[in-house]
């Protein structure tokens, strides 16, 4: 449901923050923004980004060595007296007994609620960061059948960089500079300025020993119009090498080219920590030779809900429409979308519609492929070559083409097996020399149809216009506690 139909039963958020310096009530207005709202339909005005601070903005003090808050933290909002108690959940706020904090809608004012954390024993303070989320946690207030969802940052420990300009963008350091930085993204940014066709208007942020640390927020804003020229080198992409995190960012029009290893729109190599959620890239054409992928080219953990529309080129191993290279993957991979395009390494290997190789991920989760995936071998429409992993909620609508064979399949060219549910591919597509069978094969015209997909989630996951178009992944927000 959309913010507006939130509205239509009042409850609406302030989240009051305090730190020990004073600071402009400006200064935190990226706390308390709404993300997600569902509720009953009303027909009242959109609430998105009306959440107010009603008194100074300061954010607690905390501590990066146990994550924890150590002072104040107070949430407070309106609500509907009728509509019983308000519940607070998320950002590992929980009480001894439960998993939300729960308290009365007051009657004074037509309806107000507030928590006060700092009445929780230690053991409960809420958590706030982790090895793939510093800095940000989202947290959850309910009454009833409506759910509102928005954020919290460490405003206390990382310094916020409002980004408003290409030359803001391009100015964002790596390295040491970069570490307890989130920089959030104003407004959308054209890389080409309004000028003609791009041509190597992007220098990747960090690569090979230079690794970006901070947090970028794209805030749910567009960059267009970014062509690198990778120059022979590999880690190319928007940013180059990170253990950081980029988030709620569009790519319009992408071009890499003359790049190597470890490629991807959005990220070349993304190590160890950080986290890539919610990211989308529309008309991309990437082009390297090995570890090459859509979205990133080479990753070990930490991506989340991600789509790409568009062509992927390589001319060695490791290519996904998503990610290149995730051998390294141990955690679950929940909501990647490649949405139409050709992939295409004729002479590599391990060449997949989502990964082109993984090792021992938990399990591909509610993730979908269409368009053509081509190598020589280990190729296929999902994964081309993965470990002993499970695979869930998935569907492939790709011709697959392996010029050598013998290992391609519909789902996966070449598995060490694994528990594969409610996984579906269209049968009646071309697959050139596939032997493995995993999954169950329909024809194309099926998949327009609700009722083929059993056991996927039609109420908050997946969505479908059906006999029209395919499924696609409605807004998924995906695992992220």
């Amino acid at each position: 449901m959309i913010a507006r139909e939130a509205a239509a039963l009042r409850l609406a958020v302030s989240i009051v923050i305090s730190v020990l310096v004073g600071c402009q009530l400006a200064d935190n207005r990226i706390n308390g923004r709404i993300i997600e709202a569902s509720g009953t339909p009303g027909g009242s005005p959109d609430i998105t980004n009306t959440l107010q601070f009603t008194g100074p903005s300061n954010l607690a003090t905390s501590n990066l060595l146990d994550r924890y808050f150590d002072a104040i933290f107070t949430i407070t909002g309106n609500c509907d007296p009728s509509g019983g108690q308000v519940a607070l959940g998320g950002a590992g706020i929980q009480s001894s007994s439960s998993e939300f904090l729960v308290t009365e809608c007051l009657v004074e004012g037509g309806g107000y609620f507030s928590f006060d954390v700092s009445q929780l024993p230690s053991a409960d303070m809420p958590y706030i960061g982790s090895g793939i989320n510093p800095g940000w946690r989202q947290v959850t207030v309910t009454q009833g059948g409506l759910a509102i969802n928005t954020e919290l940052y460490d405003t206390a420990n990382f310094t916020v960089v409002k980004i408003n300009s290409k030359a803001d963008l391009q100015a964002i350091p790596y390295g040491p500079a970069s570490s307890n930085k989130l920089y959030i993204l104003q407004n959308d940014i054209d890389l080409s300025e309004g000028g003609a066709v791009p041509t190597n208007n992007w220098t990747p942020i960090g690569g090979g020993i230079n690794v970006f640390n901070g947090f970028i927020d794209g805030f749910g804003h567009t960059i267009f119009n970014m062509h690198i020229d990778g120059g022979g080198n590999g880690d190319i992409g928007f940013v180059g090498r990170a253990s950081g995190t980029v988030r709620d960012l569009t790519f319009h029009s992408v071009t890499i080219e003359n790049a190597v290893d470890c490629v991807g729109s959005v990220i070349g190599d993304k190590r160890i920590s950080g986290l890539i959620k919610n990211v989308s890239v529309i008309g991309g054409n990437v082009t390297g030779a090995t570890r090459v992928g859509g979205v990133v080219g080479c990753i070990d953990d930490g991506i989340d809900t991600a789509s790409y529309e568009g062509n992927v080129t390589a001319t060695g191993d490791y290519v996904g429409g998503i990610i290149g290279e995730g051998s390294s993957l141990t955690v679950g991979v929940y909501g990647l979308a490649f949405k139409g395009g050709i992939i295409t390494s004729p002479s590599g290997n391990k060449v997949g519609g989502v990964l082109g190789g993984g090792g021992v991920l938990s399990k591909l989760v509610n993730s979908y492929a269409v368009g053509v995936v081509e190598g020589a071998n280990e190729v296929g429409g999902l994964i081309g070559l993965h470990g002993n992993n499970n695979i869930e909620n998935c569907f492939v609508a790709m011709n697959v083409v392996a010029t050598s064979g013998p290992d391609a399949g519909y789902i996966i060219g070449s598995s060490g097996g694994g528990i594969y549910t409610n996984v579906f591919f269209a049968n009646d597509l071309a697959c050139t020399n596939c032997v493995l069978s995993i999954g169950s094969g329909v024809p194309s015209v099926n998949m327009y149809n609700q009722a083929t997909f059993i056991g996927f989630d039609f109420d908050s996951v997946w969505s479908i216009d059906e006999g029209v178009i395919m499924p696609d992944l409605r807004g998924y927000k995906g695992n992220y506690w």
